[in-house]
C-alpha cells in the first residue's frame, strides 16, 4: 500500500488537480457553497432590483420570463425577503397585485406539508392576488405539489452568465457573480472541467484513494472529539468510556456524584458501573443530550430517582411509562438542530455545539445537580 500511496502522490494530475483546486472562489472560501439558506439570500440579492448590485430590474425580468409569466410594466415597488413565515424567498409585487413564492431545495428534501402550508399562507395574505409557487432544485426535480412551477440552478446560471455582460457592471459585482455562477456549476450542478481528470486519478490510483477515504475524519467523529473536549476542559466532570467506545456516545457525570450514587457492575453501557449518567446521543444528522438511568439498575434505586425527578419537575423531563422503562430518560435537550447538519458547514456546526453546552453549563446543570444532590 506504501507504493501504492507514492505513486499517486507522485501522480502529475494530482498536483494539477491540487492547483485547479486552490483556486480562490469567495463562497468555497467562507464554507457556505452548500448551504440553502446562503443561496436563498444571494438569490434574494440578485432578484431585488433596489439592492446594490446594479443590476436594476434586469435579473428579476429573466427570471420571471424563464417562468413562463407575464412581467408586469412596473416592478418599481418590488419587495424580496428570505425566511417570511419560513418561506425560502418571497417576491412582492404590490402594484402588479403579484407574489411568487420560491422553496429553494439544493440537499435535502420536501418536509412534511411545507408545500400547502405556503399556499395556505398566502392564501390568507395575498388574496386577490396572482400567486405563482415555484420549486427550485439543482436539477428540476418534481415538487410533490402540481401547482408548483419547476425551476433548476441551471435558469439560474444563464441568467448570472448573462448578467455579466451588462456594460455598467461595477468590478466588483462581476468578481461576485462570477465566482456564484462558478459556485453552482462545482457544487450545486457538478458540472466541472475536473470530472474527467479525477475519473482518470482514481482508475489509475482507486486502491489508494479507496484506503485514504475509508480513514478520513467524518464529522460525527469530529463532533465526538469536541464534545470529548467540553467534558474534559471542565473540572466537576468525568468521562465515563463504554465498552466497546462508539462515535455515537459519549458519556459523563459530575464527579461529585460517585460519592453517593449507587453503582452496578461494568456493563457496556458504563465502565465503571455508574447507573446514572449524562449521555451525548451524537447521530449523523442530530445531537442530544439526555440523563438516563440505566438498564438493571436496582428497581428501589431507580424508583427513588424517578420521584425525586418528578417532585422537581422542570427541567427534568419524565416520560408517564418511565417507572416501566428499561432505560428511564430524566432530562433530555437538544443540542444541534437537525437542520443545521444540511444548512451550515462544520464548524458553524460546532459552534452552535459550543452555544448550548455553555447554555446548559449555566442553566439546567445546576438545577439537576442541586435536585440530584439532595437524595445523599
Amino acid at each position: 500500500m506504501i507504493s501504492e500511496l507514492e505513486a499517486l502522490n507522485y501522480d502529475p494530475d494530482l498536483a494539477a488537480l491540487e492547483q485547479a483546486l486552490q483556486q480562490f472562489n469567495l463562497f468555497e472560501a467562507m464554507g457556505i457553497a452548500r448551504q440553502e439558506v446562503i443561496h436563498s439570500k444571494a438569490l434574494a440579492f440578485l432578484l431585488d432590483p433596489h439592492q446594490t448590485h446594479g443590476l436594476g430590474e434586469h435579473f428579476l425580468r429573466g427570471f420571471l420570463h424563464h417562468l413562463g409569466l407575464t412581467e408586469p410594466a412596473d416592478l418599481s415597488d418590488t419587495e424580496v425577503r428570505t425566511e417570511w413565515e419560513r418561506i425560502d424567498i418571497l417576491i412582492r409585487c404590490p402594484r402588479a397585485r403579484l407574489a411568487v413564492v420560491i422553496e429553494n431545495k439544493i440537499g435535502a428534501g420536501e418536509h412534511g406539508d411545507q408545500l400547502k402550508r405556503y399556499k395556505e399562507l398566502a392564501a390568507r395574505h395575498f388574496a386577490g392576488w396572482k400567486v405563482v409557487f415555484v420549486f427550485l432544485s439543482p436539477l428540476g426535480a418534481p415538487a410533490s405539489d402540481p401547482d408548483y412551477l419547476l425551476a433548476e440552478y441551471s435558469t439560474i446560471i444563464t441568467l448570472l452568465e448573462g448578467a455579466t455582460n451588462l456594460p455598467s457592471l461595477q468590478p466588483e459585482v462581476l468578481t461576485l457573480l462570477t465566482h456564484y455562477t462558478a459556485t453552482l456549476r462545482r457544487q450545486v450542478l457538478h458540472e466541472n472541467e475536473l470530472d474527467a481528470l479525477c475519473i482518470q486519478l482514481y482508475q489509475r490510483h482507486h486502491r489508494a484513494l479507496d484506503y485514504l477515504y475509508a480513514r478520513r475524519a467524518d464529522p460525527q467523529t469530529r463532533i465526538r472529539e469536541e464534545l470529548e473536549s467540553l467534558v474534559k476542559a471542565n473540572s466537576i466532570f468525568v468521562l465515563d468510556y463504554a465498552k466497546p467506545a462508539a462515535r455515537s456516545q459519549v458519556s459523563f457525570v459530575p464527579v461529585v456524584w460517585d460519592d453517593f450514587l449507587p453503582r452496578r457492575r461494568p456493563c457496556k453501557w458504563s465502565a465503571e458501573g455508574r447507573v446514572l449518567l449524562f449521555w451525548f446521543s451524537n447521530q449523523p444528522q442530530s445531537l442530544r443530550l439526555s440523563l438516563q438511568i440505566s438498564a438493571g439498575t436496582d428497581p428501589a434505586d431507580r424508583a427513588r430517582l424517578i420521584a425525586l425527578a418528578e417532585a422537581q419537575g422542570a427541567p427534568f423531563t419524565v416520560k408517564p411509562n418511565a417507572r416501566n422503562a428499561a432505560w428511564t430518560i430524566l432530562y433530555s435537550r437538544e443540542l444541534i438542530a437537525p437542520r443545521s447538519y444540511t444548512k451550515k458547514t462544520l464548524e458553524q456546526i460546532l459552534d452552535e455545539l459550543h452555544a448550548s453546552w455553555e447554555s446548559f453549563l449555566t442553566g439546567d446543570l445546576p438545577l439537576l445537580n442541586q435536585a440530584i444532590q439532595s437524595i445523599r
